[in-house]
Formats: structure tokens, sequence, C-alpha cells
């Protein structure tokens, strides 16, 4: 594992750590919905996550940046190229040991890629409730909602609150295998929970992963199937803390009341969120 780059080395213990993860140079669009975002979650600290090869703009343009905006700490947190070069790499960060270590010293982080906007701070109480993982729900039809729409039950990832000692406790337990060929047929046939019988006993349990699954379905689909006690919400009081696809639908099961935040605006009802955001948030720049 590669020692972070940090842009402020005196960074401090905390509830939650604001977590946005940078793959390559923002556009204006981008850097405007961050620099809003950290405004509203100013009394929290942020770490600005990206490979090496961007270190030197994490440092001398985001955090820089973000730092005007905050009243908490902000660092540039830099690892290996080789875990942004793709959506599975990434994946493959998002459930890894070296990731959550990283954050040891705090409760929770908040995952909050370029494509979110916060609306209001309720991050302390959404803490407090002590959820393992939360995100805005998810429909049956993924990103085309089927109708009359209904959720699947897992929870999105781009914009999610994450317990730092549930999410380490799974990494450090897990053997997350991809369930194909001869992994699939022995999850099949039930080799893998006789195995996880013996493994238990030394701390490990095998997760049979199937191929391309994203990591917020591997943490609110599979995880809590395996790990009791990693607790998430159901999809309506999900809700109430991030929209994604049908915002229009969340609202008014939400008694016309709008949640935390929202993930991937620009996508998923542009013309709603316009309602309530600049226009210098909507523009396409690249």
């Amino acid at each position: 594992m590669k020692v972070p780059h940090s842009s402020d080395a005196g960074n401090t213990s905390g509830c939650c750590n604001v977590v946005v993860p940078v793959h390559r140079e923002l556009t204006d669009t981008e850097m405007a919905a961050l620099l809003h975002n950290v405004r509203i979650l100013k009394s929290h600290d942020v770490t600005i996550l990206g490979p090496d090869a961007l270190c030197d703009y994490l440092d001398n343009t985001v955090t820089k940046n973000v730092l005007r905006e905050t009243e908490g700490t902000a660092r540039s947190l830099c690892l290996s190229d080789s875990h942004f070069v793709s959506i599975d790499s990434y994946n493959q960060l998002m459930i890894s040991q070296e990731f959550y270590d990283q954050f040891a010293d705090f409760s929770y982080i908040l995952i909050c890629q370029v494509d979110c906007l916060i609306i209001q701070d309720h991050l302390d109480s959404w803490t407090a409730h002590g959820y393992s993982f939360v995100g805005a729900p998810v429909f049956d039809g993924y990103s085309q909602p089927n109708l009359p729409y209904d959720f699947t039950g897992e929870l999105n990832g781009g914009l999610s609150l994450r317990k730092i000692s549930d999410c380490r406790r799974v990494t450090h337990e897990a053997l997350f295998l991809t369930c194909a060929g001869a992994v699939r047929i022995a999850n099949k046939v039930g080799a893998v929970a006789l195995a996880n019988l013996v493994l238990r006993l030394f701390g490990k349990t095998i997760l049979p992963v199937k191929p391309g699954v994203n990591e917020d379905v591997i943490w609110t689909n599979l995880v809590p199937r395996y790990f009791s006690g990693f607790t998430i919400p159901t999809p309506m009081q999900a809700s109430r803390f991030a929209f994604e696809a049908a915002p229009e639908y969340l609202l008014e099961c939400n008694d016309g009341k709008l949640p935390f935040g929202c993930h991937a605006f620009q996508r998923y009802g542009s013309k709603f969120w316009r309602k309530y955001f600049p226009d210098e948030y909507f523009s396409t720049d690249r």
C-alpha cells in the first residue's frame, strides 16, 4: 500500500469526513458543484481522493479551493493510479481494506462524487441513526426505472454515508470471490456455505460476487446477508437522505420535502433540479 500524499498532515479525528473522488481534472461545472457542497458541509473535514498522477493538481488546485470554503481541514489523498483506471478498479478500491483503513480516525465518511449536490447539512442527524451504509434508493430497472415504480432494496454509492467501523470489519474479514466458473458451481451446491462454517472460526467469510457488480450493490445487497449488524435503511427511509432517479416521485413520497442531497442530478431530472440550483451547475463544459 502506498503512503497517501496529503496537503494537510495535521488532519485530526472527527465524526465524519467528506470524501470527494476525483478521477481527472474537473470541469468548471464540477468544480462549482464541489465548492457548493463543501460550503454547505463547511464544519466537516474534507478529503480529495485521486490517483498519484493527479497529486499536484489535487494539492495545488482542488484542495486549495476547498480550503477557502471549509472551516475544517482539507487534504488530498493520492493512491495508486491502478485504482482509478476503470469503473471496475474503482469498485475494487471501494471494497478494500486499504481504503477504509485510511479513515480509521473517523466514525463515518460521506462519499460525495462531483455529480452530487448537497441541499442541507443534516449530516450529523444521519450519523446519529447509526446505519452502516446510507445512499439514494435504487429503482427496479436501475437507470431506466420500470413503471409502476418499485425498489430493488439496494442503495446508490455516489452520495453515500458509510460507518467506518462496520466497513473495516467487513473488509478485514471478507474474502470477495468472483462468482464465476468453479466458484459459481460451489456456491450453487452449497460448498461456499459449508466452507464459511469453517472459515468463520478464523474470522473470515467468503462472499460470492457476481462479475461486473458495482461496489454499492455489494455493500447493500450482499454484505448485509453475510454480516449480521451491517444495517441499511429501507428505500423510503433512504429517500430522505438522497434522490437519484425519479426525483419527482421521491419528492411526492416525502410529502414535498427535499432530502439531504442528490446524486447524478444532471443525468436524472436536470429539469427538476434547475428549480433549486443555479444554472452554473448545469452547463455542459466537457
